[in-house]
């Protein structure tokens, strides 16, 4: 007997990849811009797609249990605004309402800053010499950050045990 089972919300396992780039971001000087600023921006994409990813379990008796996880966000080139735009409307309306109560700005705005940073700005060599700012940018991470981890804890974890010491 074949039991498949379906569905779709944040994802733990995601959001633990991303939560491994999220402490390299932080450990990374901000005085070296390109690699805080990649990692970041990759970051914020991995943040951004754990919110939304499709879940399948398959359970086949002798073959025991299958399970597979991928992204519903695709296409989206790593550009952040159409990662943004592509969350469950109430996931983006809270990120933007945690934003703006803490900073007074929009988060859109502000990620369209960096809508194509990772893509643009891996290659520092090969010039895009205009400054960037990074403030805005950690402030998006942290925001990001802190609404995914909710999410995964609020769908599978009862208590604080999930991320108890460490960000």
């Amino acid at each position: 007997m074949l039991l498949k089972i379906e569905e779709s919300g944040p994802s733990p396992l995601v959001f633990a990849h991303a939560k491994r780039f999220y402490r390299a971001t932080k450990a990374i000087p901000k005085i070296e811009i390109a690699p805080y600023l990649v990692n970041a921006c990759f970051t914020i994409e991995l943040l951004l797609k754990s919110m939304r990813v499709r879940f399948e379990y398959e359970h086949s008796g002798a073959e025991g249990i299958k399970y597979r996880c991928d992204s519903l966000i695709r296409d989206s080139k790593h550009d952040l605004v159409n990662l943004y735009n592509s969350l469950p409307v109430e996931y983006s309306r809270e990120l933007e309402t945690r934003y703006h109560k803490e900073f007074s700005r929009s988060s859109l705005v502000d990620l369209e800053r960096y809508r194509n940073a990772f893509l643009e700005r891996r290659y520092e060599y090969e010039g895009r010499p205009e400054g960037i700012m990074i403030g805005p940018l950690e402030q998006l991470l942290d925001v990001a950050y802190s609404y995914a981890r909710e999410l995964v804890r609020g769908r599978f974890f009862d208590g604080d045990e999930f991320s108890q010491k460490r960000p």
